[in-house]
C-alpha cells in the first residue's frame, strides 16, 4: 500500500494496483488519484497533498518491487 497525506491532512493508503490515473487540474491545490472501486465500473477520487510526480514515483517503485518477486 502506498501512503499519502489527504487534502484534510490525514494519512490515506492506496493500493498501487488500483490506481488508474493521477491528475492535477489547472490551479488546483491538490492532486487527484483515481482508483478502481470495489465493483467495476465504479472508482474513487482521492485528493492528496503530494505533487503528481511524487505519486507517480511511489507508484513506479511499488510496481517495480512487485515485478521483481
Amino acid at each position: 500500500m502506498l501512503k499519502f497525506m489527504s487534502a484534510e491532512g490525514q494519512p490515506v493508503y492506496v493500493n498501487p494496483f488500483a490506481i488508474v490515473a493521477v491528475q492535477k487540474y489547472g490551479d488546483a491545490e491538490h492532486t487527484t488519484i483515481h482508483t478502481l472501486g470495489p465493483q467495476s465500473p465504479s472508482h474513487f477520487c482521492i485528493l492528496v497533498k503530494e505533487e503528481p510526480e511524487a505519486v507517480a514515483s511511489q507508484w513506479r517503485e511499488a510496481v517495480k518491487q512487485n515485478s521483481s518477486l
